[in-house]
């Protein structure tokens, strides 16, 4: 509900969002509320490990999100400033979360590492493939506008990819040199992808960081568990082409 209010979302998964629906300061204090339960529950775990863990995703969440609306239109980030920007609202999320698994079951220090791995891969590569669907998906498809990070002002890999490139970079750099950009920058955009492969580079290194993230299972044992999380992994990057 916060991220819907930041990015100023009309609609979530096909429907309004909820400060669209009932104004922003419901949008912010249901936020606010949930955000509260979420701990609460974590409180009454009794382990104090999982609430210094969460509350540092939150952190790094929180520095993501700031960062990635302190750089909108930023022609100038790396690929680099990109990796960053993606574990700190997504790798770290979801690489925790996973971790929590092997905390909650006492599963050990090994065990936990390797579901650490196995998150931050996946969790990696799922936000290059839904930083690609916005390019590749329609809107029905989303639940959300196609292109609506780009027009948003956010570059994600392939935009990043284009620039970095000779034949594409000068191209895309005067074509998005006035912000903010619309139907005409984003024809612009979308030529350079298709004409470099941005799009086909950014999938090679999602399915390559979900692939690392697959092999870290390895050190768990076998079990129908593994077997879930292994698949969940293929579903993901299966989601583009």
């Amino acid at each position: 509900m916060h991220d819907d209010v930041v990015d100023e979302a009309e609609v979530r998964r096909g429907v309004p969002t909820v400060h669209r629906k009932w104004g922003t300061r419901v949008g912010v204090l249901a936020g606010d509320y949930l955000f509260a339960r979420a701990f609460a529950v974590l409180a009454q775990v009794g382990d104090n490990r999982v609430v210094q863990l969460m509350a540092k995703v939150v952190h790094e969440m929180s520095a993501g999100e700031i960062e990635q609306q302190r750089r909108a239109f930023d022609l100038d980030q790396t690929i680099d400033d990109y990796f960053v920007r993606i574990y700190q609202k997504t790798g770290c999320f979801i690489a925790e979360c996973c971790r929590l698994g092997g905390v909650l079951t006492g599963a050990g220090p090994e065990a936990e590492e390797a579901l650490a791995r196995f998150g931050y891969g996946v969790g990696m590569g799922y936000q290059i493939v839904d930083d690609l669907l916005d390019f590749t998906s329609s809107t029905r498809t989303l639940g959300k506008p196609a292109a609506s990070d780009l027009r948003a002002g956010v570059l994600t890999l392939p935009v990043l990819y284009a620039l970095s490139r000779r034949e594409t970079g000068p191209r895309l750099r005067e074509a998005l040199a006035n912000p903010p950009w619309g139907d005409a920058e984003l024809d612009v955009v979308q030529a350079c992808l298709e004409e470099c492969g941005a799009l086909q580079y950014a999938y090679g290194v999602a399915r390559r960081l979900t692939e690392e993230g697959r092999r870290a299972l390895a050190a768990l044992p076998p079990s129908p568990a593994r077997e879930a999380l292994d698949g969940l992994a293929q579903a993901l990057i299966d989601r583009v082409f």
